[in-house]
């Protein structure tokens, strides 16, 4: 946008009012506010959002309150100290409430409604109010208290367990993949409120979990867990035992080749010089190739050793197999 043009951003005009700390739940908002939503960060006096003082690699950057960790979900954001533990802050936090049109908050499970700043409070004074509660476990259930972090959730849902190889699981993913996912699962959710609050008039509440994020995330692992009692299984750098779908070390570094469709395999092998190999019956489909993994994976990381990762990308580019090569690594 240049000069005094308007913000034809699809949230412009939206005000969220956003009471959350580390990464979820200020991702939500933070998401909102890149649509053009006015985003206002509240934060308890003294100590603020504690991602302030997070992981940065700058140093000088975390003491200062400013840390990577905190700018990355926060930057886009006005902010505002309220003590919400008071009678004074809960009376300022309802006057906002009454024109805002989303509260995203991610404290524990009933301290907004002890604060009398829960869902039920709001809407009484703005019944157009959207309020999306994020949460570790969700809003019911035995877990409805405890709290949560990202690893936490990743061990707790089994994500940890299918991480890694055979020798190594369960391992931690590296990004908070759930923090992530959690949040955009939310931000989904409220831009769903919102359209519906078009149509009736009336916001709602939108309880979201980082469990519940993480077994969606896991869709087809936990379908076969409930339709076939399958027992989910760290493969490391192989998807599903398909040797066409692996990583591979070649002559200076990793490379990793997805070969999903049966004419990516073929194109996979006709590059690698092995018109043998794509004209065996053995390797003919999906399913006989992951059968026979044992005899063709030798195969193929003996031809990927012949050119470096860099060689390799540009040939199989050019033959339309996804991959991707990571010289040095």
């Amino acid at each position: 946008m240049t000069g005094s043009s308007p913000d034809s951003r699809a949230f412009a005009g939206i005000t969220v009012l956003d009471v959350s700390r580390i990464l979820a739940s200020p991702f939500t908002s933070g998401q909102l506010g890149f649509l053009g939503a006015n985003v206002i960060k509240i934060e308890d006096p003294g100590t603020g959002d504690a991602a302030r003082f997070g992981h940065s690699y700058n140093k000088a950057m975390s003491k200062t309150g400013m840390s990577s960790n905190f700018l990355s979900q926060n930057s886009n954001k006005r902010s505002l100290t309220l003590n919400l533990r008071t009678p004074e802050g809960q009376a300022i936090f309802k006057k906002l409430a009454k024109t805002a049109d989303v509260v995203v908050q991610n404290l524990r499970t009933g301290t907004m409604e002890k604060y009398g700043l829960g869902y039920e409070h709001l809407s009484a004074i703005n019944p157009r109010i959207v309020v999306c509660s994020i949460t570790a476990y969700g809003n019911t259930g035995p877990k409805q208290r405890h709290p949560a972090y990202d690893p936490v959730v990743q061990a707790a849902s089994g994500m940890m367990s299918i991480n890694g190889t055979p020798e190594t699981a369960p391992v931690k993913i590296g990004p908070p993949v759930i923090d992530y996912g959690t949040g955009l699962a939310a931000s989904f959710a409220i831009a769903t409120a919102l359209f519906q609050r078009e149509r009736t008039g009336k916001g709602q509440h939108i309880d979201v979990s980082m469990l519940d994020t993480a077994f969606v995330m896991m869709g087809s692992v936990v379908t076969d867990v409930l339709t076939a009692g399958a027992k989910p299984r760290a493969l490391g750098n192989t998807y599903a035992s398909v040797p066409t779908n692996a990583g591979f070390k070649t002559r200076d570094g990793m490379l990793y080749i997805a070969a999903m469709q049966e004419h990516q395999a073929r194109n996979l092998l006709l590059s690698l010089g092995r018109e043998d190999l794509a004209n065996d019956p053995r390797y003919a489909t999906h399913e006989l190739r992951g059968e026979n993994s044992a005899t063709l994976r030798p195969e193929l990381e003996k031809a990927f050793l012949a050119k470096t990762a860099n060689e390799w990308e540009a040939i199989l580019n050019e033959a339309g197999v996804p991959e991707i090569g990571r010289a040095h690594v």
